[in-house]
């Protein structure tokens, strides 16, 4: 076996499509003091946008606010297709860590739309390792932490999340069909950037590290920039 010291990791994979679960934490619903939605609210990110480990996230001239979201993302083994909620793991390949990057004043100005603030080139680190399905002992049991430069900003678990793994996948699979590859982003607990006094927006020169459980570190430096990241 290689020892991982002097190795560039790239992304686990590059998904076709990125499916996200938005106010899916009861933590995080609870500090914005939101309903629970009775049914997954889900937004679509292009897997060109997904970065790999140490890799920077890049902020575009005039973005504005940007934020993080530290989340278990979970990786489509089977096709699926109308699954129903007690089949749905068995399409599941594996789970990896995320950072779900998002333009916070774009989908503000787009009144709550997330298609441009999801999308920003360079602005979906995945990795730095994929665990297989089989390896997981239970995904709604996993701790999730972000710090940006060591300041502790979410520490949270997916024992708060609301609608759970096999819902997002029978709900979503109703509504379009999953691929091999593609990836679920179930949502992230509380402590978004938001909600830090004085607010906690990505800003250049500063490192941001997302931690899930048995999943490893991800950490991306932020950048001033763009480009279209080819892996």
């Amino acid at each position: 076996m290689r020892p991982l010291q002097g190795l560039r990791l790239l992304a686990p994979l590059r998904p076709g499509k990125v499916i996200g679960a938005a106010f899916n934490f009861t933590d995080a619903l609870a500090e914005r003091t939101m309903a629970h939605p009775a049914e997954p609210v889900t937004f679509f990110r292009s897997g060109c946008t997904v970065i790999g480990p140490d890799e920077p996230i890049l902020l575009p001239p005039d973005v504005g606010n940007v934020g993080y979201e530290a989340e278990l993302a979970v990786v489509i083994g089977r096709r699926a297709l109308h699954v129903d909620a007690a089949n749905a793991m068995d399409h599941v390949a594996g789970y990896v860590a995320h950072n779900d990057v998002s333009g916070s004043d774009q989908v503000k100005a787009d009144g709550g739309n997330f298609v441009r603030g999801k999308n920003l080139p360079a602005t979906a680190p995945l990795g730095p390792w994929l665990l297989s399905a089989d390896a997981m002992p239970d995904p709604h049991a996993v701790a999730i932490r972000l710090d940006i430069d060591g300041r502790a900003l979410q520490n949270g678990s997916t024992a708060t999340m609301l609608h759970r793994i096999p819902a997002l996948i029978a709900w979503i699979s109703r509504h379009m069909p999953l691929e091999p590859g593609d990836v679920i982003a179930t949502g992230t607990p509380a402590g978004v950037a938001a909600m830090h006094q004085p607010a906690a927006w990505l800003r250049p020169g500063t490192t941001v590290t997302v931690e899930v459980a048995g999943l490893g570190r991800l950490r991306n430096p932020v950048q001033q920039g763009v480009a279209f990241h080819a892996q």
